[in-house]
């Protein structure tokens, strides 16, 4: 399985994935370029910014999927 589909499948369990969890579960250090190939095949991820304790911002990306309404749904 590649980063990149490792990544989807985490993201379509309706978990969210931040830089430092992707370095942990082994998905390598590049996430931000693994979600525009994500977002360019269609996939609609929002990002989410946070700040951790010492005041740093990181991104928090989330996968949206719509039912067929088009209403948001957990992914």
């Amino acid at each position: 399985m590649t980063r990149t589909q490792q990544v989807l499948a985490h993201l379509t369990s309706g978990r969210t994935l931040t830089q430092g969890e992707a370095v942990l579960l082994g998905y390598g250090t590049r996430l931000s370029s693994t979600i525009e190939k994500l977002r360019k095949r269609g996939h609609n991820i929002v990002t989410t910014m946070k700040t951790d304790i010492n005041g740093y911002p990181y991104g928090e990306y989330k996968l949206v999927v719509r039912d067929r309404w088009g209403k948001r749904k957990a992914a």
